[in-house]
C-alpha cells in the first residue's frame, strides 16, 4: 500500500467542502483510493474520516481532475489539520500528483434547468422533432437530477443544500462595520 501524507496545516471544514486532486497515473485500475484527514479534536487518521475516490486512468488520455466531496462525510467537521492519501493497489503503478488542495463549492444549481429551457426554446423556434427526440433522454436525466438533488418534490421548489449556497451574501454588519464571513454566500 502506498500512502502520501501532507504536512500539518489548519483549515475550517465548512470553508472547504471539496478536495481536489490533479494527477496522472497508470496501473491503478484495481486500486482502492482514499483520502483520510485529521482534525483538532481527532489528531489520528481513522476510517471514520475517510472518503473514497476513483483511480486516475491517465493512460486513456492526460491529466485527471478528481473532485472529492468531503462535505458529505459526517467526520468532515471542525478544523482539519492533516491529509493522507492512500492507494491500496494490488500491482505496480506510476503516478504524478500535479496539485492537491481544498476547494469551495462553485457549482451552479441552474445548469440543468437552463439546458432544459434551451431545448424547449430551440424546439419552439424550429419545430425540429428529430432534435427533440434525440435530446429527450438527456432532458429526462437532467430533470431527474434536479428533482433528486434539490428535493423539488418534497419542497415544491428548488431547495439547494450545497455548502456555501445558503442564500446569504457573506457580508454582515457588526457594530456598524462591514464584516466578511468566510465560507458563506
Amino acid at each position: 500500500m502506498l500512502v502520501f501524507v501532507q504536512p500539518d496545516f489548519k483549515i475550517a471544514a465548512k470553508n472547504s467542502p471539496w478536495v481536489r486532486l490533479n494527477w496522472w497515473a497508470s496501473g491503478l485500475e484495481r486500486a482502492n483510493c482514499y483520502l483520510e484527514w485529521t482534525t483538532s479534536e481527532h489528531p489520528d487518521f481513522s476510517p471514520d474520516r475517510r472518503a473514497y475516490f476513483s483511480p486516475a486512468l491517465s493512460d486513456q488520455g492526460g491529466e485527471t481532475r478528481t473532485m472529492i466531496p468531503v462535505y458529505r462525510i459526517p467526520g468532515w467537521a471542525g478544523t482539519i489539520t492533516g491529509f493522507r492519501i492512500g492507494f491500496d493497489n494490488p500491482g505496480p503503478a506510476k503516478m504524478v500528483i500535479k496539485s492537491f488542495h481544498t476547494a469551495p463549492d462553485t457549482r451552479h444549481n441552474i445548469n440543468n434547468s437552463n439546458f432544459i429551457r434551451g431545448c424547449h426554446d430551440y424546439f419552439n423556434w424550429t419545430r425540429d422533432i428529430t432534435f427533440l427526440r434525440a435530446q429527450m433522454p438527456r432532458i429526462r436525466t437532467a430533470m431527474r437530477f434536479i428533482q433528486r438533488e434539490f428535493h423539488t418534490r418534497e419542497h415544491n421548489c428548488i431547495y439547494t443544500t450545497w455548502p456555501g449556497h445558503e442564500g446569504r451574501s457573506g457580508v454582515r454588519r457588526v457594530d456598524g462595520k462591514k464584516q466578511v464571513v468566510i465560507g458563506e454566500g
